[in-house]
């Protein structure tokens, strides 16, 4: 909410700035995920049924939002 409408303000295109936070968003969830398996709170018996459903949405949903160019991206979040 704050990192993309940042970068952008500072002239990074839209579409830029969306893969620029998902790097960072990524980072945090190996890091947390890291975490949790060090303390022995990662129940990974539950974590792989949930597997195929996350990596098959995420493949499925960049389709979509692969057609739209930056100009869409800059209208969706600044509304011109």
């Amino acid at each position: 909410m704050i990192t993309v409408p940042a970068l952008m303000l500072l002239g990074m295109p839209a579409d830029h700035a969306n893969g620029t936070n998902r790097v960072g968003i990524l980072q945090q969830s190996l890091v947390g995920i890291r975490g949790f398996d060090r303390s022995g709170k990662l129940d990974k018996n539950a974590v792989v049924p949930m597997l195929a459903p996350t990596v098959s949405g995420a493949a499925l949903g960049r389709f979509p939002r692969r057609g739209c160019r930056p100009r869409c991206s800059s209208r969706c979040c600044w509304g011109r």
